[in-house]
């Protein structure tokens, strides 16, 4: 029903993607919406049952169609310091699952249950420090593959670095630094490089 009551001339769609889904824009006409339309009341259901959506009207004059693009990344937060943890995870919202944990018994715990494609690991936590965790994940075969960003108040980049952590973010964290980061990681080959030094 889009295309048949578009204008005439050739059709613009707007294709983006993001972390876990793909999102198209096409022009609407007005008054056209899942209500007035079986068409797009059974496309929508289509895309709600796969974890998708449809909206019209935002923005004004646009189809959108949200389409999941197979699983979206995981990634474990591990911070004592809930605030903290929250607030890189209000970051990271959209296209990410996310989890965290506030000691490192709670990360290996979730580690064991699903393995996340990335790990934001803080320095000082109770009872086992962040640099014993990131030597254990990295001397393991079963985890050495996942991506680890050091993310803490100390300064010590080199030596993250050598332990095999990718990265190295100091707190407070921000955001234009800790996004491009995440996807760089999470985007990059699977090849078994050696991590370039990619600190913040």
């Amino acid at each position: 029903e889009v295309f048949t009551h578009a204008p005439p001339g050739p059709l613009k769609i707007l294709v983006e993607t993001r972390p876990g889904k793909i999102i198209w824009q096409i022009p609407a006409p007005a008054g056209l919406s899942p209500l007035t339309s079986t068409t797009l009341s059974v496309c929508q259901g289509i895309l709600e049952v796969y974890g998708g959506s449809l909206e019209v009207g935002a923005p004004a004059g646009f189809l959108t169609a949200d389409l999941p693009a197979g699983r979206a990344p995981s990634i474990l937060v591990v911070d004592d310091n809930e605030d903290a943890a929250a607030l890189v995870q209000r970051y990271l919202q959209g296209g990410y699952q996310l989890r965290a944990a506030h000691s490192g018994a709670e990360a290996e715990a979730l580690i064991a249950e699903s393995q996340p494609d990335l790990i934001l690991l803080d320095v000082i936590l109770p009872h086992q420090d962040g640099w014993n965790i990131l030597q254990r994940l990295k001397t393991l075969p079963e985890t050495a593959h996942i991506p680890v960003i050091i993310c803490s108040v100390l300064t010590h980049p080199d030596l993250a670095l050598l332990m095999g952590a990718e990265g190295v973010l100091q707190k407070p964290v921000d955001p234009e630094i800790l996004l491009p980061l995440v996807e760089r990681l999470l985007h990059r080959s699977g090849s078994a490089a050696a991590p370039g030094r990619l600190t913040g």
